[in-house]
C-alpha cells in the first residue's frame, strides 16, 4: 500500500502557492505525497456565498473522496487549523493524523487588523489598477508592512478580459465579500457536539505568538483532541515560514 497522503490546508488570505516549496521539502521528508489545497473563496477555488467551518471541511473530504483516498495526515495552518480540527471531529476514520498550526479550537480576537486587510483589498480591487505595481502603490497607502503587502498581493492575478480590447485586468483571486461576511464566523469554533477525535493530534505554535499557548490552551485542546503533542517553536504566528526546517522536523518526527 502507498504511503498515507498528507494533506495541507493553508490560513485565511492564504493559498496553496504559499505552501508549494515546502510541500516538496515535506513529501521528501515524510516519503509521501502532499497535498496542498486551495479552500473555497481562495486561490483557484470557486467562489462560494458560504465561508464556513463545516463546508470547508465538507470540501477537504469531497476531494479526498474524488480521488479514491480512505485518509489522510491532516495539516492546517491558522483558518486552515481549525478546518483541519473540525474535519477530525467530523470524519475521524478519515484522519490518520491532525495537525494544527498555531491555531487552537477556540475563540480568536483580531478581527480589525483583518477586517482593514480585506477593506484595503476591496479600494484596490474598485480602483482597477492595470499592473501588479500600480496594486501594489494603492494598498501601500493602507498596509505599510512590506511583507503583509507582499503577502495579501499573492492573491492578485493579471488575466486576459475576455472580448474587449483584450487589455489584461487585475482581479484578485479572493471572495473579499464572503470573506467579510464571515469573518466574526472565523473568529470562532463550531460547537464539537460532543464529539471528540482522539488520533494522534500535534499542535505546532509559535512562542511568539499570541494565538497559542500551552499553559492556557492545554485544556481547552486536550477536551477535544485527548491525545495531543506540543511543539513551540521560536516564532509568530506564521510558523512554517519563519522555521521551515524545524517545522518539517516536527511534522516528520510526529508521522
Amino acid at each position: 500500500a502507498s504511503a498515507t497522503p498528507i494533506v495541507v490546508l493553508h490560513g485565511l488570505f492564504g493559498s496553496k502557492q504559499n505552501w508549494r516549496s515546502l510541500s516538496k521539502t515535506l513529501a521528501a521528508a515524510c516519503g509521501t505525497t502532499v497535498h496542498a489545497l486551495d479552500l473555497r473563496n481562495h486561490g483557484d477555488s470557486p467562489h462560494t456565498d458560504v465561508h464556513d467551518y463545516p463546508h470547508m471541511a465538507r470540501d477537504v473530504k469531497g476531494y479526498l473522496d474524488a480521488r479514491g483516498l480512505e485518509r489522510a495526515h491532516i495539516v492546517g495552518h491558522s483558518m486552515g487549523g481549525k478546518v483541519a480540527m473540525h474535519f477530525a471531529l467530523t470524519y475521524p476514520s478519515a484522519t490518520a493524523t491532525l495537525v494544527s498550526v498555531d491555531m487552537v479550537p477556540g475563540v480568536n480576537s483580531g478581527t480589525s487588523e483583518f477586517d482593514g486587510f480585506i477593506r484595503a483589498m476591496a479600494r484596490v480591487r474598485d480602483a482597477r489598477p492595470a499592473t501588479l505595481k500600480q496594486a501594489d502603490q494603492l494598498l501601500a497607502s493602507d498596509v505599510s508592512d512590506p511583507a503583509v503587502r507582499q503577502f495579501l498581493m499573492t492573491n492578485m492575478k493579471l488575466v486576459k478580459a475576455a472580448g474587449g480590447d483584450g487589455t489584461p485586468r487585475l482581479v484578485n483571486r479572493l471572495n473579499l465579500d464572503a470573506l467579510a461576511a464571515h469573518l466574526p464566523t472565523l473568529w470562532q469554533f463550531p460547537d464539537s457536539q460532543g464529539r471528540t477525535y482522539t488520533g494522534p493530534t500535534l499542535v505546532i505554535g509559535g512562542s511568539q505568538s499570541t494565538y497559542v499557548d500551552a499553559d492556557r490552551d492545554g485544556a481547552l485542546v486536550r477536551r477535544l483532541f485527548p491525545n495531543t503533542e506540543w511543539v513551540m517553536l521560536p516564532t509568530g504566528h506564521w510558523v512554517h515560514a519563519q522555521a521551515p526546517a524545524a517545522f518539517v522536523r516536527a511534522i516528520q518526527r510526529f508521522l
